[in-house]
């Protein structure tokens, strides 16, 4: 009986932590100021915090994941589409800047979403639970093909501002993962 309490009592220490560093994400994604929109070809300063997340790489993915459908409005405008990012909608570019080549049309029926971004906007933006969707599909993915992701370091000359605090015009993050086939 005495051992069912502690690990009782275990896993709903394990369950507040993973709940408060979710909700640390989250607020820390409220935060960020601007998001990439094709940054390599935007002469701009990467938002650090932004940036932080990414470094993370592997270790936020589940988190970032349970963040998708949080739909709390950010000051952000979505480029080439309007309205604002959701903390979601920047959970999800993290996750893109993390895995790079995430197979997109996989995680939808045919039609529904491709790699254009408006294309995703319209259908995410349009109901919550299409956001679930894609958590779900997400979720899915990252569970059967993790171990096969495999780092690759950036070396590609990004056109940053001056007074950027970046002190070097390379990748932000230093690279991203891919999936090794």
């Amino acid at each position: 009986m005495r051992k069912r309490i502690v690990i009782s009592a275990m896993l709903v220490l394990f369950c507040e932590v993973a709940v408060s560093q979710c909700n640390n994400i989250c607020n820390e994604i409220k935060h960020i100021r601007d998001v990439p929109y094709i940054p390599e070809l935007q002469e701009d300063c990467p938002d650090s915090i932004y940036w932080a997340l990414v470094k993370e790489g592997l270790n936020i993915i589940p988190t970032l994941i349970k963040c998708i459908d949080i739909t709390d409005s950010t000051q952000i405008i979505i480029p080439n589409w309007g309205g604002h990012y959701t903390v979601g909608d920047i959970a999800f570019s993290i996750i893109c800047d993390i895995i790079h080549g995430l197979p997109l049309q996989d995680f939808f029926k045919k039609g529904i979403i491709d790699t254009i971004p408006t294309t995703y906007h319209s259908f995410i933006c349009s109901s919550k639970r299409n956001k679930q969707i894609l958590q779900n599909q997400l979720r899915r993915w990252y569970k059967e093909n993790h171990r096969q992701l495999v780092w690759v370091t950036d070396h590609s000359t990004w056109r940053i501002a001056d007074d950027c605090w970046l002190n070097t015009n390379e990748h932000p993050a230093g690279g991203y993962y891919t999936i090794n086939y």
